[in-house]
């Protein structure tokens, strides 16, 4: 599509508001405009499906949000607005993850900077253990106040709750990921960027190719996990039965 629009409600910017912004934007891909005169706004804990056929332009304004593409104006001063510090998490068809990967392990990467200090901290344990340096010490006192910050002490409780809410059980966490199904591999996808906790979760026909009982699965699961939280989901499909129980709005 040529144009899109969304966000025809009064948009209330206030502190303690997290919302994402575009006015008047447009995507040039080389010497050609694929997308123009942008609208769009999505506010705290909204649900909004952006729906059209195969080659409308779904993708390209995802990626456009997501920073992959770059958002500028063809007729006037292109405004762009992202309130605090608003991290957007994204979920694509394929997410690049190998197959010869255990299941544990792929979701654990949502914790990589945590994982790089639990193993700085492990180097500095063995150090201490064979001798005593006072600067050794006081950087592991400060490296284990910043695992505590981040969340170190709560991560491992934070990956077991939600995979039994995903319906994973212990024995799913030594297989490779080749042995789980293509909606089973949707759900750890969406697990591993839910575990990330962004603000806003982006999901660029995320299920397609699911029969329509795994999509209405992922989607209630999804749902209702982040129901009581205050995050928001852009989602993006060529169907529009499966969007209608899950979204505030609908764009096409």
């Amino acid at each position: 599509f040529s144009s899109f629009y969304l966000c025809g409600r009064i948009l209330v910017v206030q502190v303690i508001m997290m919302y994402y912004k575009i006015s008047h934007g447009s995507v040039t891909l080389g010497n050609n405009t694929v997308l123009e005169d942008i609208n769009f706004c999505v506010k705290d804990n909204e649900k909004i499906g952006i729906v059209g056929r195969n080659g409308s332009g779904k993708t390209t304004l995802l990626k456009a949000i997501i920073g992959e593409y770059e958002i500028t104006s063809g007729y006037e001063e292109v405004d762009i607005i992202s309130s605090g510090d608003f991290n957007i998490g994204y979920v694509k068809q394929n997410d690049g993850y190998s197959l010869d990967m255990k299941m544990i392990d792929y979701i654990r990467s949502s914790f990589k900077d945590i994982l790089d200090i639990e193993k700085n901290l492990n180097t500095l344990e063995d150090e201490m253990s064979t001798h005593y340096d006072e600067k050794i010490v006081s950087k592991y006192n400060d490296l284990l106040s910043r695992y505590e910050y981040m969340g170190g002490y709560k991560y491992k409780k934070e990956i077991e709750v939600i995979l039994s809410k995903f319906d994973f059980s212990d024995k799913d966490k030594d297989k490779y990921l080749n042995e789980f199904s293509g909606g089973q591999i949707t759900k750890l996808s969406l697990i591993r960027l839910l575990l990330s906790k962004p603000d806003l979760l982006i999901l660029d026909e995320a299920t397609s190719g699911l029969d329509p009982i795994a999509r209405d699965d992922i989607l209630d699961l999804l749902l209702d996990f982040i129901q009581d939280e205050n995050k928001s989901i852009l989602i993006s499909s060529h169907i529009l039965s499966n969007k209608e129980k899950i979204a505030d709005d609908i764009a096409f």
